[in-house]
């Protein structure tokens, strides 16, 4: 089947064939351990997709927000894409905000939409890219 890329790039192509893990598992601890402190979903997503902190993908609020910069068309200069649906996927985003995503127009402006315990909103524009920020909260972690 093919499917048309939508003007945010490609986002929701990238997302289904994004090799990288969706989950990230806890790794087994002696029961002397130490416990380590928990990071946020946001913050496993980057050690998932082995994406820094940086320019183009900032961490904010101790590591419950993501703001991500992609390539604008034609250029490399950003976050590329599969790096960008690498952090989606790994916070489980639905595929129907994917498809929001993807089917965003410049003309659109901001757009908003939440799933579980993220909220996102992104903008496009073919000179500037996808840009989207991605919020955790806090107040639902277990």
């Amino acid at each position: 089947m093919k499917r048309i890329l939508g003007a945010a790039g490609g986002v929701l192509l990238a997302i289904s064939l994004s090799g990288c893990a969706t989950t990230s598992e806890p790794s087994a601890q002696s029961p002397s351990a130490s416990p380590t402190p928990t990071k946020s979903q946001i913050e496993q997503a980057l050690d998932t997709c082995k994406v820094k902190s940086g320019e183009y993908a900032s961490i904010g609020d101790g590591g419950y927000t993501i703001t991500m910069q992609g390539e604008p068309k034609n250029t490399y200069v950003g976050l590329p894409i599969t790096d960008l649906a690498c952090i989606l996927k790994a916070v489980k985003i639905p595929d129907s905000v994917v498809s929001e995503i993807d089917s965003t127009r410049a003309l659109d402006g901001t757009q908003k939409d939440s799933w579980d315990r993220f909220q996102a909103s992104w903008t496009y524009h073919p000179d500037n890219g996808l840009r989207i920020i991605v919020t955790e909260s806090k107040s639902a972690l277990p």
